[in-house]
């Protein structure tokens, strides 16, 4: 009893070393992978938003809707037809980046296993499995009501600063179009901006100029902060699904260096399976975090049920 106590404390120790060992090398590797993800996802983005400024400029009314400022952000833009539009961008793109992940993962560790060329393989990576399918449709769908609800909500608080303040339609109008694209905080930087510019005497042209600029910035910081986060995110889910279609079952989450508590949180959950160990199904519910996550997931055996007064088990690789 007492040796088999301590095999299972050594057990447990060398475990816990060589997961925090092998950390920084999932973490290197989730970059690289995240980045492939990011490639397609990039394009996408970017001519979503554009999209979204040319479908403003074409359907922005004349006159000022009837009705409060949601209920008028509500009309500028036919906005269940934009949402349909845009499924045909973002979900391909997000298909692709998991695909282009899921394909690599599947490669290199089918030649580490099976110690030959991929090309002479029986098995190839399947790009249109429904795990891989139903993501990209998924996530695409949560994306796209995601960012035009946000897009919508910095409309509604530009007509209601304005409706507030008495302005005329033609300046509402004026603000919806050249500030289309930014969510609601970046609209609240990017006023506060201006009125200090304004407060120190700048030359209207320059702050014209400045104001353009700003705005790049802005909507530029956004779109990547968007790719960086549902990169990570397709860079998860085609890990997991590289990892389904070699025939494994479970995965670890391995947290980033600078960890929030509800990721390291997700790491020393034990559903059953061992700390931080989870099924390939139940992969994706668990690596959809927050923005910018840069966690990953390694492919991982269970650790085996108590028996006999011990337990028994192991990390994969």
């Amino acid at each position: 009893m007492i040796w088999t106590e301590a095999l299972v404390e050594v057990s447990e120790s060398l475990a816990f070393y060589l997961k925090k060992a092998r950390a920084p090398r999932a973490y290197r590797e989730h970059l690289r992978l995240a980045a492939l993800a990011e490639r397609p996802l990039k394009v996408a983005i970017d001519r979503w938003f554009r999209m979204l400024a040319a479908a403003v400029r074409e359907e922005l009314p004349a006159e000022r809707p009837a009705g409060t400022a949601s209920e008028i952000a509500e009309k500028i833009v036919d906005w269940k037809a934009f949402e349909r539009v845009s499924r045909p961008v973002l979900e391909p793109a997000l298909l692709e980046g998991l695909v282009a992940v899921g394909r690599r993962v599947y490669e290199r560790h089918h030649r580490r296993r099976e110690k030959r060329t991929f090309d002479l393989l029986k098995q190839t990576f399947d790009p249109i499995s429904q795990r891989a399918t139903a993501y990209a449709r998924g996530r695409g769908s949560t994306l796209i009501t995601l960012i035009t609800e946000e897009s919508k909500d910095a409309i509604r608080e530009i007509v209601g600063g304005g409706l507030r303040a008495g302005d005329s339609w033609q300046t509402m109008a004026r603000q919806v179009r050249t500030h289309i694209g930014l969510n609601r905080p970046q609209i609240g930087s990017y006023n506060r901006t201006i009125d200090d510019w304004i407060s120190q005497g700048l030359d209207p042209d320059e702050i014209s100029v400045r104001a353009e600029g700003l705005f790049n910035r802005l909507l530029r910081e956004r779109a990547e902060l968007i790719v960086r986060t549902e990169g990570n995110r397709a860079a998860r889910a085609g890990i997991a699904e590289g990892y389904g279609q070699m025939g494994l079952e479970f995965v670890e989450w391995i947290t980033d260096p600078e960890a929030c508590d509800i990721c390291v949180a997700i790491a020393a959950a034990d559903g059953g399976h061992g700390p931080g160990v989870y099924t390939i199904e139940e992969s994706e519910a668990v690596g959809d975090t927050h923005p910018n996550c840069e966690c990953t997931w390694v492919a991982a055996e269970p650790v085996a049920a108590p028996a006999a007064g011990g337990t028994e088990g192991g990390a994969g690789e």
